[in-house]
């Protein structure tokens, strides 16, 4: 079966922003890893807002549908990192804290039938203040 690369990027309001849209959002490439391998992956992030809009002190906990790989999770987790610098939220209230996010990076055969996601991250690695940079 030859599998086909799209990612899916979904940017839902989670905790911290419900009502708040970005002014720029970056898609970054699909992990080459795990693209001939056919896994797909959700991430939840947190992160803080400065008052230019920028986003610093990125949390991503992945799940990926290849759990026994940590190397593949791990592929995710700096691919949502680095999507989620690129990004510039309007922030007319000033910088907020905690702000959460939910990314999906999906992947569907040539004739377009789509490859299953795993299940959301259970683990919340991710709270409000426990922010990881890299």
């Amino acid at each position: 079966m030859s599998l086909r690369a799209v990612i899916i990027l979904l940017a839902l309001a989670a905790w911290g922003c419900a009502s708040d849209t970005g002014e720029k959002r970056v898609a970054r490439d699909y992990p080459a890893a795990a693209a001939p391998q056919g896994v797909t992956a959700i991430c939840d992030l947190v992160f803080d807002v400065r008052a230019n809009g920028s986003t610093e002190n990125i949390c991503a906990a992945c799940s990926t549908t290849a759990p026994a790989n940590p190397a593949m999770k791990a592929a995710f987790e700096r691919s949502a990192k680095r999507t989620l610098k690129g990004w510039k939220y309007s922030a007319p209230d000033g910088a907020r804290k905690d702000v959460g996010t939910q990314l999906t990076y999906g992947m569907a055969t040539d004739s377009g039938e789509p490859l299953p996601l795993p299940e959301p991250p259970s683990n919340k690695t991710c709270r409000p203040s426990q922010t990881t940079e890299n």
